[in-house]
């Protein structure tokens, strides 16, 4: 995984709508057209559907940064250790 973008987190607050976090392993074998005939093992884990929290008075970029390391924090730890990436030390910095 590579840094989080803030895209998703500012949809998803304005909107007021739930974020599924999903976990997907095993896409770097497919490449080119090869691995339809070696049929690669990808795994999903779906994670349960959260909301962002209210940010109060306004959004800043601090708390945008925080709600966006919120979503990739739920999407790493559905992810074997090699998959976590720049996530990989930051697991235990979940907070609701």
């Amino acid at each position: 995984m590579q840094e989080g973008m803030p895209g998703s987190a500012l949809i998803a607050y304005h909107n007021r709508v739930p974020i599924l976090p999903i976990g997907i392993m095993g896409t770097e074998v497919i490449r080119g057209t090869g691995w339809i005939f070696r049929r690669p093992s990808i795994r999903l884990n779906i994670g349960e559907p959260f909301l962002l929290p209210e940010a109060g008075s306004s959004l800043t970029r601090e708390k945008l940064k925080e709600y966006t390391d919120l979503i990739m924090l739920k999407i790493a730890i559905l992810l074997e250790e090699p998959y976590r990436g720049f996530y990989r030390e930051k697991k235990n910095e979940i907070r609701d």
